[in-house]
């Protein structure tokens, strides 16, 4: 079945939701779009402190907070940054990561987190999102979803250059 959200006048395209029970979420989206319910989706309220030209692609938990990519794009060129909230409605920027458009992020704990984008990148923190380091793939492809079930164990969905889905996943 198809889901409207009432009462809400928002334009936006909804990319990404992340649901901590049956009752509490976050949806975020183009926009500077993060909506919170805390009633199974039957209202929303849109999330403060995220600038209006941010694109918010992913958002995650991590068992205490939400953390959410935030891309601002200029002159075509995106910059990421990672925003980070307690309850899902107020956020704050933790890190700006890069000048390069970051996808997705998951959070293994609330200390190991992995962030993917273009150009084959692939970070990783260990410190909650304080220190990114950069994870060598040799890949010049787009990341757009990633998910680790250990610290060392994940796996990847990428876009290769000719437009075609791949799966990638580590082995040590």
């Amino acid at each position: 079945p198809m889901y409207q959200i009432s009462g809400l006048k928002l334009v936006a395209n909804f990319t990404d939701l992340y649901f901590i029970n049956e009752t509490t979420g976050v949806i975020v989206g183009n926009n500077s779009i993060a909506l919170k319910t805390t009633d199974g989706g039957k209202t929303f309220t849109k999330g403060t402190g995220i600038a209006a030209s941010d694109q918010l692609p992913s958002v995650t938990f991590d068992g205490i907070k939400y953390f959410a990519t935030a891309t601002k794009l200029l002159d075509g060129f995106g910059t990421s940054t990672i925003l980070n909230s307690l309850d899902g409605s107020e956020w704050s920027y933790l890190k700006q990561i890069r000048s390069v458009e970051l996808k997705k992020v998951h959070y293994y704990s609330n200390t190991w987190g992995y962030a993917v984008g273009i150009d084959g990148t692939l970070l990783k923190t260990t410190d909650g999102g304080v220190n990114w380091r950069d994870r060598i793939t040799a890949l010049s492809n787009r990341f757009n979803d990633v998910y680790f079930k250990t610290v060392d164990t994940g796996i990847a969905i990428i876009e290769n250059l000719e437009g075609k889905g791949q799966i990638w996943k580590t082995y040590n």
